[in-house]
């Protein structure tokens, strides 16, 4: 597997970081990048096509929503670390845990909301003078007057039941009619329950689809999509990209995506990513840890996993936690158990070992066992309790 580099939690970005990114941002605006990939974005949503009752077209409402937008946002990261001294990557916005953004929509970070309506216009932070487009063809730009928001005015952010119904709802990637109206979708569900709903709560720009990437935000709001796809893949190891070849150009597996390079299965397997995501900001994560994911357990059956570590080079207390990824997915009343194993003394050995947990889960809210569907898991080492 090549070597990965980490998206992190915008909401986690030290000063510098935040300073790196934005410059280049800024960058990318003033030589024209950032107004080309909003042209690309507006080329793939306005081919627009039948599929049963309903359209879909290049990027949205289809198969290939979440494999396109992944290559979108690889495409604004590389660019974004080409005018970069620092490799840095694109963060995301974390709206299950923080969904009015109050980390990011900062007059030093992201900006505010819109001024009042009619217009919304964004008139603070970095992008406050920015200058949007749209298009009428391909490659032929049009001003459109300055960034717009307005947060709250069209609809609500997604619920914690909202999240949770799309993460453990399916384990379809996609489902017939392969559009707006397919049900048993894990697509579908993210796309219209969660991804849209942001969207529209954000409003101003993020409310036309087709010129959207106007907005820095939508691809902080992107990058947190293709994380809960990345997270549900991991759950999902033997679901594949089912789209039928009798789907309209660009939504087949082998099918190069409208106005981008690859196709769905180039970016479907994690580990040919260029990138993976953060995982328990706060706690010291363990050198050559592994994480592990596991499906289709009892909460009465407590489930045995083996992870493979190389152990620390002092005596601790080792522990097995969810990923913070997914502690909003499963609730608050939910709580995980697991067995901890320590070390009394420094190993002699410092190769990588298995070390095996029991891990059960207890939910406060259903006291009779039921079946959980999935989780992601990741070792960890409590330095508190280090001696």
């Amino acid at each position: 597997m090549a070597t990965q580099y980490t998206r992190k939690n915008a909401a986690h970005l030290t000063t510098f970081e935040r300073g790196v990114f934005l410059s280049a941002i800024q960058k990318l605006k003033a030589n024209g990048t950032w107004d080309r990939l909003v042209g690309i974005h507006w080329e793939a949503t306005t081919r627009v096509v039948p599929v049963g009752s309903n359209p879909i077209n290049g990027a949205h409402r289809g198969p290939a929503f979440l494999p396109w937008h992944r290559q979108f946002l690889i495409l604004m990261e590389t660019e974004l670390r080409k005018v970069s001294s620092t490799a840095l990557t694109l963060p995301y916005w974390d709206w299950t845990t923080d969904p009015q953004g109050t980390q990011l929509f900062l007059p030093d970070f992201m900006g505010g909301n819109g001024s009042n309506p009619p217009n919304y216009a964004v008139t603070n932070g970095p992008f406050a003078q920015w200058q949007t487009v749209a298009f009428s063809s391909p490659g032929a730009p049009f001003p459109t007057g300055p960034l717009r928001r307005a947060f709250g005015v069209n609809a609500k952010m997604p619920t914690q039941t909202m999240i949770h119904d799309v993460m453990f709802g399916s384990s379809n990637y996609d489902n017939m009619p392969w559009n707006s109206q397919a049900q048993d979708s894990f697509r579908n569900d993210i796309e219209t329950m969660l991804h849209d709903r942001v969207h529209v709560w954000v409003g101003g720009h993020m409310l036309n689809p087709t010129i959207s990437p106007n907005d820095p935000i939508f691809y902080l709001h992107h990058a947190n999509i293709d994380r809960l796809w990345y997270r549900w893949q991991e759950v999902h190891p033997s679901a594949t990209y089912n789209a039928p070849n009798n789907l309209p150009q660009g939504q087949k597996p082998n099918d190069i995506m409208i106005a981008l390079n690859v196709t769905p299965l180039d970016v479907w397997k994690l580990e040919d990513l260029p990138y993976r995501y953060d995982r328990s900001p706060g706690l010291r994560g363990l050198a050559g840890a592994s994480e592990a994911a596991f499906s289709n357990f009892q909460t009465d059956r407590p489930a045995t996993i083996s992870v493979r570590t190389t152990p620390p080079p002092q005596a601790s207390t080792l522990k097995l936690g969810l990923t913070q990824s997914y502690l909003s997915f499963f609730g608050a009343d939910h709580h995980l158990r697991v067995d901890e194993f320590r070390l009394t003394t420094p190993p002699a050995d410092t190769s990588p070992k298995t070390v095996e947990f029991q891990v059960a889960f207890n939910d406060d809210s259903n006291k009779r066992p039921h079946a959980i569907d999935g989780a992601a898991v990741e070792l960890y080492q409590t330095a508190e309790l280090s001696q």
